[in-house]
C-alpha cells in the first residue's frame, strides 16, 4: 500500500514539474512571436529583405522547437497522470473494492454451470477484482479463462509464470 501512495506522490510532484515546463515554454513560444513579430516589422521598415528572410526563418525554427520540446512535456504529462490514475486506482481497490475498470457484466450468463453461482462476473465479483486489461482482446481472455476449466499443467503454467 506505502508502493502506490508512493508513486501517486511521485506522479503527482512530475505532474506539478512538467505543468511548469509547459508553462515556461508556452511563455517563450509568445515571447518569440512577439520578439519575432518585432525583427519583422524592423526589418519591413528598414527595407532590408534578407533580414526579413532572416527574421522568419529564425522565427519559424525557434517556434517549431519550442513546440516540440513542449509536446514531449505535454506527452510525459499524460504519462504520469494515467501512471496516477492506476495507483489511484489500486488504492481504491485495496480499501474500498472500487476498480476503474471492466467489471465483466458483458460476459454474465445465468446458464452457465457455475459463474453466476460464484459471482464469477459482475459488480463486485472475481472478475472485477483482478481485472486490469486495457484492452478488449485481454478483457475476452481473462473471461475466457475463468469461464472455461483448465488442465492442471496449464494452471500450473500459469502459476508459475506470476
Amino acid at each position: 500500500m506505502n508502493v502506490y501512495q508512493e508513486n501517486i506522490d511521485n506522479a503527482s510532484a512530475e505532474i506539478s514539474r512538467l505543468d511548469k515546463k509547459i508553462n515556461l515554454y508556452s511563455v517563450l513560444r509568445v515571447c518569440t512571436l512577439v520578439v519575432g513579430g518585432y525583427l519583422i516589422y524592423s526589418a519591413v521598415k528598414a527595407e532590408a529583405v534578407w533580414l526579413l528572410y532572416l527574421s522568419l526563418l529564425l522565427v519559424i525554427i525557434i517556434f517549431a522547437w519550442l513546440v516540440s520540446k513542449q509536446s514531449k512535456f505535454s506527452a510525459l504529462k499524460d504519462f504520469n497522470r494515467a501512471l496516477l490514475q492506476v495507483n489511484e486506482n489500486e488504492l481504491g481497490s485495496i480499501g474500498s473494492r472500487t476498480n476503474i475498470y471492466d467489471d465483466g457484466t458483458e460476459w454474465m450468463d445465468d446458464h452457465h454451470n457455475y459463474t453466476s453461482d460464484l459471482d464469477i462476473f459482475g459488480k463486485q465479483s472475481l472478475y472485477h477484482l483482478i481485472n486490469r486489461c486495457a484492452t478488449k482482446f485481454g478483457r475476452t481472455k481473462m473471461a475466457a479463462w475463468l469461464e472455461n476449466p483448465s488442465e492442471n499443467d496449464t494452471i500450473l503454467k500459469r502459476q508459475s509464470a506470476s
